[in-house]
Order: C-alpha cells, then structure tokens, then sequence
C-alpha cells in the first residue's frame, strides 16, 4: 500500500466564518496518514477561537498565530513547509472545502506515474455561502499525465491552469529545492511555484470535481484583480518562463496583445490599469495596432 504521510496547511487570516467548515472537510478524509498544520496570519476577527476548538484533535500536530501580520500568504506557505513531517504537502485555504476522498484520489494518481511532483483535480466554483456557480458539467473524470516542461508550455502560459491551491497535492522536497522567489509576491505567487515546481517532475491532473473553490467577493484573487496587480506578478512569471525558453516569440507577442487588450476593458481601477499598461508595453503597444500587424505578419 503506498500511503506516504501527507501534511496538511491550513493558513487562515480573517476567515472565521468559514474555517469550521474548513477544518471539518480535512478531518473528514477517507485518507487516513495526515497531519494537520494550522497558521494564523494575525486575524482580527474569532479565528483564534474557531482554530482553538481543534487544539486537542489527534490529528493537528501544529497550530502557529503570527504575532504581526505577513503580508502574504506565500510567506505561510513556506512556514507551513518547515513545519511539516510529511513527504507531500496539501495547502488546504481556509475559504474553501472539498470532498472526503480528495486525498485518496490524489494519492492513486501519484501512484499511478513516474517521478511526480504535482497531483491536482478540477474544482468547482462556490459562492461565500457555499451555493455552486458557474458550475462545470464536463468532468472526463480521467487522470492525465503530463512531463513538467510539456505541462508549463501547455497549461501555465495562456493562463494559471492550477488556479486553486485547495486542489494540489505536490512533494515537499521538491517544494523546499527550488527558489524562494514566490515569497516575494502578494497575489500571483502560487502562479510562480507551481511553474517552478513542474520543472522538476512530472504532473498529473485529476479531471474530477473534488475541490470547492469559494469567490466571495473579499479574497485576494477578486482585489489583485480590481488593482491590477495580478498584471503585473502575471508579467513578471511570464517573463520568468519566457527566459527558461519555455515559450517562443510568437506566444510572447500573442500574450502581449492579449494582456494589453484585457487590461484596456476589464475593471481595474485607474491607478491599476496604468501601471499594468507601462509594465506590459511603455507604449501601450500603440492601441495593439502595430504590434498586432506584426504578429500577424510574422506568424499567421
């Protein structure tokens, strides 16, 4: 039976209202060889009085409250790493819950291929009250596998496929190889670490609904998106993979048009959108008009 210990991160700031459900969801795995490692990241709402209620649980070997806020949630992350016994690494937010067999299907897929160092599944949207929305009927309930470079040049360049950190069961050591430049983001970090970490194993996908993702209109995704800075860490970790040679010109330019396009008609407030604008082309890659002529010129 291949049953590694797998430790399971819990970093919470200020999500008292959905932790017990949280919690409750990872404690209810079908997976037995967990540990529970639970950070808080200096709330100020009753988070401490939620997370103290499982002091006593077998299962949680760790419970740390920062005394001062971080200022990012990656720099828990990687607290949590240093923390953790086990051989694989789960980081389940305190906003979103899942199915009880999550763990158990994670641990199939690895068992199922070489040298893997990510395992993640699908996921569904939720609201803040936990209704499903946007909700995928799609589900091929396949697990695929893909070489670490192959998945970054198919998956991680037109977008983030492993949007949802809630939904990945990846290898600690692995984790804990590579640069510690994830840390140094706000809101795109887990973009970064996750390029990083498929760089050095192989990925599998689990296209199975086992992770519920929430929007509540409050976390950091939903405000690194209305501030624009989810542009410019997005501009950086492109640039990042563009530089390992992991992308070509023609995608590069193609993302530059597409970016700049996005960045011109979502809603970013003003101050976001200019810096977003100046990071992606000082020019504005004048209204897309030549740049675009160009691409096409060259690649069509």
């Amino acid at each position: 039976m291949f049953e590694p210990l797998i430790s399971v991160i819990i970093p919470n700031y200020n999500h008292a209202r959905y932790l017990n459900q949280r919690i409750d969801s990872v404690l209810s795995q079908t997976y037995t060889n967990y540990e529970v490692i639970i950070l808080d990241d200096c709330s100020t709402d009753n988070s401490k009085n939620v997370i103290e209620q499982y002091r006593n649980n077998p299962k949680v070997s760790a419970i740390e409250y920062n005394e001062t806020n971080s200022g990012s949630t990656f720099k828990q992350w990687n607290k949590g790493f240093q923390l953790a016994k086990g051989e694989y690494i789960w980081i389940a937010e305190s906003d979103d819950f899942c199915e009880n067999t999550i763990l158990d299907e994670l641990i199939l897929a690895i068992q199922k291929f070489p040298d893997v160092v990510i395992a993640f599944s699908s996921f569904c949207l939720v609201d803040g009250k936990g209704n499903a929305y946007k909700l995928r009927n799609d589900f091929s309930n396949e697990v695929i596998m893909y070489e670490g470079n192959a998945f970054i040049q198919n998956k991680m360049i037109a977008e983030n496929s492993i949007c949802n950190a809630s939904s990945v069961l990846f290898k600690k050591d692995s984790a804990l190889k590579i640069s510690r430049a994830y840390m140094n983001y706000k809101a795109c970090g887990d973009y970064l670490f996750w390029v990083m970490l498929a760089e050095t194993g192989n990925v599998v996908h689990v296209d199975k609904c086992l992770d519920y993702f929430r929007r509540d209109g409050l976390n950091v995704t939903v405000s690194a998106m209305s501030n624009g800075l989810s542009y410019l860490e997005n501009y950086k970790i492109l640039r990042y993979i563009k530089g390992r040679k992991l992308m070509t010109i023609g995608q590069w330019l193609r993302l530059k048009i597409a970016y700049v396009e996005k960045i011109l008609t979502d809603n970013i407030e003003e101050k976001g959108r200019i810096a977003a604008l100046n990071k992606w082309d000082s020019l504005h890659l004048i209204r897309l008009g030549v740049v675009r002529g160009l691409y096409w010129h060259l690649f069509s």
